[in-house]
């Protein structure tokens, strides 16, 4: 059985022989993970806006293309297909290699829940306990009427000194069921705020959000400090105003990048759920170069990106620059390079 590793973030929890060179949806997180269906979909509807490339999971040839569907035939009677494709750009009849971009995630049946499905592959859940894999702040309601991924609000995480009402968004995985989280705000000085601690039955996979009303009487950065079953799960930023402050959008957050430099190489960024002081959802800019030349450039809301064993192929340097963007401004680009070996040479013994 072939094995899929969902995203970038996770694939340090699989050691198992039989994974694959790529898994087919790239350092994207989801927030619902259905392992029976082998559906993964997105956070977002505005990660499915940008787009998330799907990636062949190995060699093989293109059986169909069509409706939202790839099938792909692989060496020893093997297959994968894979449905809810978008932008599909891999022709009937091609051969494709392992990382070779199939399309993008689609935006879901209904239009609600960006996803793609994966046949012939089984995706690997994530590592044991409870995480965070999205958060958002706001100073409007979250829409918690509708169906997720309640992205409509406009994020922000700046707010003006005195009384006021802080509305986020949490995206949590490998919730257990009657979980005891605890929330509290920690002000500039250190001092806490506590805000609640129940027993709250979620499913393992849950986003949600709550308004908070708040004294927010300190300037500075202050932090949502979040606990599940007494474990930290993470500290979160955001900024209070001065009376004489003004506020505004900033820029995404210096990345921290990591190329795995393999015959189908990865390029990772590695800043998490926190890579906007805004938490604005941010889209990524791929460049890779081979030998020096450009061969592959993408925008993307993946946290990585795959280069294809075909265009890997023969590479003695091997870069990859990525720079991301919240819309409005852009960070700084971030480049990490590899370099590989090369033949030895056949020496001729002098006459």
């Amino acid at each position: 059985m072939k094995l899929v590793v969902l995203a970038a973030a996770l694939t340090a929890a699989s050691a198992l022989a039989e994974q694959p060179p790529v898994q087919p949806v790239a350092g994207v997180i989801g927030l619902d993970l259905d392992v029976a269906s082998n559906c993964l979909s997105l956070r977002s509807m505005r990660e499915q806006e940008i787009g998330v490339p799907v990636f062949a999971v190995e060699d093989g040839i293109v059986m169909e293309s069509r409706n939202g569907v790839v099938r792909i035939a692989h060496a020893a009677g093997t297959g994968t297909r894979y449905s809810n494709v978008a932008a599909i750009a891999a022709p009937l009849g091609q051969h494709v290699t392992a990382g070779t971009q199939l399309g993008v995630v689609g935006a879901g049946v209904d239009a609600r829940a960006p996803q793609v499905c994966v046949e012939g592959a089984a995706l690997i859940p994530p590592p044991a306990g409870p995480f965070v894999h999205g958060i958002a702040f706001s100073d409007r309601p979250f829409a918690d009427s509708r169906p997720y991924p309640y992205d409509d609000t406009a994020r922000g995480a700046t707010f003006p000194r005195g009384f006021r009402r802080v509305h986020f968004n949490m995206q949590l995985a490998n919730v257990p069921r009657l979980s005891w989280f605890n929330i509290d705000f920690r002000k500039p000085d250190g001092s806490l705020v506590h805000y609640t601690n129940s027993v709250v039955d979620r499913f393992p996979a849950k986003s949600f959000g709550w308004p908070v009303d708040l004294n927010l009487d300190q300037p500075g950065q202050w932090h949502l400090v979040f606990d599940i079953n007494g474990r930290r799960v993470g500290e979160y930023p955001f900024t209070v105003l001065d009376f004489n402050e003004s506020g505004g959008n900033r820029a995404p957050l210096p990345l921290r990048v990591a190329l795995d430099g393999g015959d189908v190489p990865r390029c990772v960024v590695e800043n998490g759920p926190l890579a906007d002081p805004d938490y604005d959802v941010v889209s990524y800019d791929y460049e890779w170069r081979v030998n020096g030349a450009v061969v592959r450039a993408v925008r993307s809301a993946a946290r990585s990106d795959v280069l294809s064993r075909s265009l890997a192929s023969g590479a003695r340097a091997l870069s990859c620059t990525v720079t991301a963007s919240d819309g409005i401004a852009r960070g700084s680009a971030f480049t990490v390079t590899a370099g590989f070996a090369q033949p030895a040479r056949r020496r001729t013994a002098p006459r």
